[in-house]
């Protein structure tokens, strides 16, 4: 029973370093297309 509950903890654990892993990679990848969306935005009206 012990070994079942370690084995969720640690599999709950992976999961949350990926899912933080993944989410700075996706904000990593989103920063600069949202800089060059604005950077185009401004070079369109002026």
């Amino acid at each position: 029973m012990s070994e079942i509950c370690v084995f969720t903890y640690t599999l709950q654990i992976i999961s949350i370093c990926l899912c933080s892993e993944v989410s700075l990679m996706l904000l990593a990848v989103e920063m600069p297309s949202k800089q060059e969306l604005q950077y185009g935005s401004n070079y369109k009206t002026n």
